[in-house]
């Protein structure tokens, strides 16, 4: 069903009372102005004239405080808006803030897990050798055995060195000796000429 200009006007009368602000002030306006000019009523009309001037007041005051009272609320919302807008800007500044933090940390996390996995990787070819407290035991036991083979070979040197004197000494008896037993042999041989000559 479709709605009719009557309806229409009905409606937004009864939305608006007598209409906008500025016609309630014309009719009030007028009102009075009726009121006081018109020397022809009676007093039942002058004060049912006076009543609907009183009326049509009392919507005009009405009008004013809820258009003071919509004025202060636009204000306070003006104010919520400006504390809600300025909260925003804080937040905003400090999830900034957090985020340059954040990334700060991510690079350092990122460092920290590049440093553990060469960390790791050295730690599996580390683990391949024997720890240092082995190491240490076989360098030390190395290091006796080769003083030991270090006091070996200056025993055999000593050793040899007395080898090659005694057989210095041996080369130097045989030669003697076997001077003595040539000049034995020529002494014999001597002899048995002088022997067959006196024969």
């Amino acid at each position: 069903m479709s709605a009719t200009d009557d309806d229409i006007m009905r409606t937004r009368l009864m939305i608006e009372g007598e209409g906008s602000d500025y016609r309630r002030l014309n009719n009030l306006l007028r009102s009075f102005m009726k009121w006081c000019l018109n020397d022809d009523q009676t007093q039942e009309e002058s004060e049912a004239a006076y009543h609907q001037i009183l009326f049509i007041l009392s919507q005009c005051e009405f009008a004013m405080e809820k258009i003071q009272l919509s004025v202060d609320m636009y204000e306070r919302e003006k104010q919520n808006y400006q504390l809600l807008s300025s909260e925003i800007e804080r937040r905003r500044e400090t999830a900034e803030n957090e985020i340059v933090t954040y990334k700060d940390q991510l690079v350092d996390a990122r460092e920290v897990r590049r440093n553990r996995q060469e960390y790791d990787a050295l730690a599996k070819i580390i683990n391949k050798y024997p720890n240092r407290r082995e190491t240490t035991k076989e360098i030390e036991s190395l290091e006796h055995s080769l003083l030991d083979l270090s006091q070996n070979k200056e025993r055999l040197s000593l050793k040899v060195e007395e080898r090659r004197k005694e057989f210095c000494l041996l080369v130097h008896s045989v030669n003697e000796l076997q001077a003595l037993l040539q000049d034995d042999e020529l002494d014999v041989k001597d002899g048995n000429s002088s022997m067959d000559m006196s024969q």
